[in-house]
């Protein structure tokens, strides 16, 4: 077995010095999400959504490439018939949010972000409203 090196200095241990080689039962949420996601055909998943869609990406997200999910988006609603779909992309934001000016930041620049850019909150919170139909229920007392 090829020794990879230690963080600590100590003897090998794989299990944390390789955890994406765990078995999947030992995997934690966001690789066993990782793994899930990996295994949808979205084109395929898109094609059938007709109901509101609101879609929103960072013009500086690596996780998500706004530039090239955006047309693919829009692509495949149409196919679908749906009519009633929002994509926005924020330009000045990473995955999250948060305003930066670029897209690979240092860790010392990453300390720095915190602030989410305009529209963030205020852009989801109106489509939902626009898209919500309230139903009062009488209370019979």
């Amino acid at each position: 077995m090829m020794r990879l090196g230690t963080s600590s200095g100590g003897s090998f241990n794989p299990t944390r010095e390789i955890s994406y080689v765990r078995e999947s039962q030992e995997r934690s949420w966001i690789q066993k999400k990782i793994y899930l996601m990996s295994q949808v055909n979205t084109q395929q998943l898109w094609r059938h959504i007709t109901i509101p869609v609101l879609a929103l990406y960072g013009g500086h997200d690596l996780n998500v490439p706004a530039a090239k999910k955006v047309s693919a988006l829009d692509q495949e609603l149409k196919k679908a018939g749906n009519l009633n779909y929002t994509i926005k992309v924020f330009p000045n934001a990473d995955h999250d949010g948060f305003e930066t000016s670029k897209a690979l930041m240092t860790v010392a620049e990453l300390r720095r972000v915190d602030r989410h850019v305009d529209g963030c909150f205020s852009t989801p919170l109106d489509w939902v409203l626009r898209h919500v139909v309230l139903r009062h229920v009488a209370v019979r007392r």
